[in-house]
């Protein structure tokens, strides 16, 4: 197992992990929706299929090397105000680029709630919104930068784990655009400080934002 070169690795993993979203998002590109795009079965659908690809994928990772100190997992003190911090700036930056818009495309980005049905459990928001952060900022920001900025720098590191993070998420239409700041702010995170955790508490937070609705 540790014959494999990192490169191989590497598009063992995210092809793993990402490669039906993102098959499915493009796809879904070709067909507008005639429902929200976020529904209670579908938030299921998904908190089954990341459970299962962490299961796989954690131990090819622990037996090739990933340790948690490697992906920035291991908890301090220091993470919780760091994740309110993120949160707080990362809601600057969306609404940046949403008065950007208005002004210098002369549109605005459609809000997000046509996009979730309503009535989802809070049960169902409350497992989405630990399983999925946990899910995408380990494989994004842990192990994606994690692998790319000792090998081709930082800003490729982060515009890499953002255009990864885009792609799976167009299925969302216009709102996607949000993904940008979002996924650019997250991965700079990770790459200056090395910490996972203040990402995956800020993204909980904006989950369970738009899912409890």
């Amino acid at each position: 197992m540790r014959s494999m070169s990192q490169r191989t690795e590497c598009v063992l993993v995210l092809l793993i992990a990402f490669a039906l979203p993102v098959v499915s998002s493009i796809a879904s590109l070709a067909a507008p929706p005639t429902a929200p795009a976020i529904t209670e079965d579908g938030l299921r659908s998904l908190i089954i299929y990341e459970a299962v690809v962490l299961l796989a994928l954690l131990p090819l990772l622990r037996l090739r090397g990933w340790e948690r100190a490697h992906l920035g997992v291991v908890w301090n003190g220091w993470d919780l105000p760091a994740a309110v911090l993120l949160v707080g700036v990362t809601l600057a930056a969306c609404s940046m680029v949403d008065v950007g818009l208005r002004m210098f495309a002369h549109a605005a980005t459609p809000s997000p709630d046509a996009l979730v049905a309503r009535g989802i459990p809070l049960a169902t928001v409350a497992l989405a919104s630990m399983v999925n952060p946990l899910f995408e900022e380990l494989f994004l920001c842990g192990y994606l930068v994690g692998v790319l900025k000792p090998a081709r720098g930082t800003a490729f590191a982060v515009n890499a784990s953002t255009a990864l993070r885009l792609s799976y998420h167009l299925y969302q239409g216009a709102p996607s655009l949000m993904i940008i700041p979002v996924g650019l702010l997250f991965a700079a995170w990770y790459a200056r400080t090395g910490r996972l955790w203040p990402v995956v508490l800020a993204h909980a937070t904006f989950d369970a934002m738009a899912l409890a609705r």
